[in-house]
């Protein structure tokens, strides 16, 4: 196995690091951040340099010596990079509860997208005395019934976090069917069909199934395939939490291809995974099956989970990002690790060194000792130049 690189915790906040100077006065820029290395999301290499904002867009990047702004912050040894997309969150509703949304713009999450079964439209007068407890508790009011009335309420309110949301067909189901298990009639599902065509005019993304869960797992196959026909006429995907993800993950691969078939629609399988220790390795013969699928023309695609991130790729010496709470999820897989805390490199070493050098057992605990040490600002300061320059 070739050695592997594991940053951990590796999220960097600018607002909250770095040294602030005293800003020159009015000049073209409002802000400058100053010597980080750029990640401009291309795909190419870091870079050192500056990156120039006026008002909410970035207006420079490169080295930008004398240029004068309101405010200057030094970042050396940060990184610099766009605001990073949740892919799967949940704030829709947050946002109108504390429109700063700390925990996302805090981790550098800038954008969303959300909508996975349930989603803020559409909405009925049944629904809305459904959620009557949460507003109260929560002081927010569902005034909007589809998404044109969503994002005005949004607007209205202003939030820190761009949305951007697929129509969940648990939520359409909701509205038309109730929480029944029965199938749709044919009027029924002529306007479930409706509600997606007008939510995919106001801006969704696609349908997002989320079926292993009541009431979307009443649907059967035949009812997915109409949502998904009436996204794909309006250039949308289908996104699915699949029926099963354990020892049928089988027959709901077969449903996803099905779908993605049918409707003629680009599928994504969401936060692919197997459950349950019967199906424990079977990960290789899942993403053979998706890879036939896509050699058969169908456009699907999937987004793993960690666990089976780091099954896949331990062995291609691939650097992974992962938080303090996987570090004995990797112990076994990983023969180099780097640690990071807060943005700064606490310590960098092989496994067995690491235990050894703060006489611990296990990568947790290692990195607790460190978080912990009264002297973890000289170990980062001794350990940030050697990662730099790897």
């Amino acid at each position: 196995m070739d050695k592997m690189t594991l940053a951990l915790a590796a999220i960097v906040v600018l607002g909250g690091c770095g040294k602030r100077d005293a800003g020159n006065g009015k000049g073209p820029f409002d802000l400058v951040l100053r010597n980080g290395w750029i990640v401009d999301g291309s795909g190419n290499p870091r870079y050192r340099g500056d990156v120039a904002i006026r008002g909410d867009r970035i207006a420079a990047v490169g080295f930008l010596n004398g240029a004068a702004a309101r405010e200057t912050l030094d970042v050396r040894g940060l990184v610099v990079a766009p605001g990073f997309i949740d892919m799967m969150g949940q704030s829709e509703i947050y946002a109108l509860i504390d429109s700063r949304l700390f925990s996302k713009i805090t981790q550098g999450v800038t954008t969303e997208v959300t909508g996975e079964g349930g989603s803020v439209a559409p909405l009925t007068d049944r629904l809305v005395v459904d959620d009557s407890d949460a507003m109260k508790k929560w002081h927010y009011r569902e005034d909007w019934r589809d998404l044109d009335g969503y994002f005005a309420q949004l607007g209205k309110q202003g939030s820190a976090l761009n949305i951007a949301t697929f129509v969940g067909a648990t939520q359409v189901r909701l509205a038309v069917v109730g929480k029944e298990n029965r199938q749709p009639t044919a009027l029924e599902l002529a306007h479930m069909s409706a509600i997606v065509d007008t939510l995919m005019e106001q801006g969704a993304l696609g349908v997002w199934t989320a079926l292993e869960y009541a009431p979307a797992s009443y649907s059967r196959t035949e009812e997915i395939i109409t949502l998904a026909k009436a996204a794909r006429r309006h250039g949308g995907i289908y996104a699915s939490h699949m029926r099963n993800e354990g020892i049928r993950i089988d027959d709901a691969l077969d449903e996803v291809f099905r779908i993605a078939r049918e409707a003629d629609i680009p599928a994504e399988i969401s936060h692919l995974k197997l459950a349950g220790r019967a199906s424990w390795g079977r990960m290789p013969r899942v993403l053979a099956r998706i890879d036939s699928a896509r050699a058969a023309g169908l456009d699907i695609t999937a987004g793993l989970v960690f666990r089976e991130l780091v099954t896949r790729l331990a062995g291609e010496g691939k650097i992974i990002l992962c938080s303090s709470h996987e570090l004995s999820l990797v112990e076994n897989v990983c023969s180099e690790v780097v640690i990071l805390h807060r943005g700064r490199v606490v310590a960098r070493g092989s496994i067995e060194e690491l235990r050894h050098l703060r006489n611990q057992s296990s990568l947790e605990a290692v990195f607790s000792d460190l978080v912990a040490s009264d002297n973890i600002e000289n170990v980062a300061r001794e350990m940030l130049e050697l990662v730099m320059d790897a």
